[in-house]
């Protein structure tokens, strides 16, 4: 049974100027040896596009369909989040159309500088200055954070 493929790291990237970014090599190894060549696009929660291969948005559909989609919280989340969503290919150049909406929406031009950010199943579109700025906002909480999620439950925490 094949990992579960790791997306890490980040890179800096341009948007041509028919909104398409390109994958760098590391994350070019991950989606050959995994066959990620669909991906889903949808907003983020704090101005950035989430890009999800099939599997891993397999899982989020499946865990918010779990939930009582007659509850008007529910009910208003799944509009936000599948009212947005676009199924995407890369074609051979390992080249990405990001929708117009969505580059809106993450304020990412055309030509514009962009980060694309591991975030383990996942990947993340920022805006470059946009993430620089909720980059620095998170390392002011990095320690305490790494205190709360790697540290066991019969661990002492500091």
């Amino acid at each position: 049974m094949p990992t579960r493929p790791q997306y890490i790291g980040t890179q800096e990237i341009s948007l041509d100027d028919k909104g398409r970014i390109v994958f760098g090599q590391y994350f070019r190894s991950l989606v050959d040896a995994h066959e990620h060549d669909t991906w889903w696009l949808t907003r983020g929660f704090d101005g950035q596009i989430l890009l999800f291969t099939s599997e891993s948005w397999n899982t989020v559909v499946e865990r918010l369909h779990a939930r009582d989609m007659f509850n008007p919280e529910v009910m208003d989340f799944a509009r936000l989040l599948f009212g947005s969503a676009h199924r995407c290919k890369l074609d051979n150049a390992y080249r990405l159309v990001i929708p117009a909406p969505l580059r809106d929406f993450a304020k990412i031009t055309l030509r514009g500088k962009a980060v694309l950010v591991g975030a383990g199943d996942h990947l993340e579109l920022c805006e470059a200055e946009a993430w620089r700025k909720h980059e620095e906002d998170l390392l002011s909480k990095y320690r305490l954070m790494a205190s709360r999620f790697l540290t066991t439950a019969n661990e002492p925490q500091t």
